[in-house]
């Protein structure tokens, strides 16, 4: 994501991030995630992005399929740990 203006890339990662916030926030609901541990979601999610922007066709759905997986993670590790702590 190197640009010689790097607030044309800002702009643009925050019409990404409006774009989708509706499915964002309906993913983060569906997999009852805190709002704190949301936040660090959508940020590693977001770091993510950045990181192969350039190759991104359209980084919107490339955004929302990111934080799902980032959620699945979370969950599965939580399961675990609660599992864990029973036992």
């Amino acid at each position: 994501m190197v640009d010689e203006n790097p607030n044309e890339s800002l702009i643009d990662l925050a019409a990404v991030v409006e774009r989708v916030r509706p499915q964002l926030a309906k993913t983060l609901e569906a997999y009852r995630i805190p709002v704190a541990d949301s936040v660090d979601l959508m940020q590693e999610a977001l770091v993510a992005m950045l990181t192969e922007w350039d190759d991104l066709g359209d980084p919107g759905p490339w955004l929302v399929s990111a934080l799902r997986h980032r959620c699945r993670r979370y969950v599965l590790r939580h399961r675990r740990s609660q599992v864990l702590r029973r036992t």
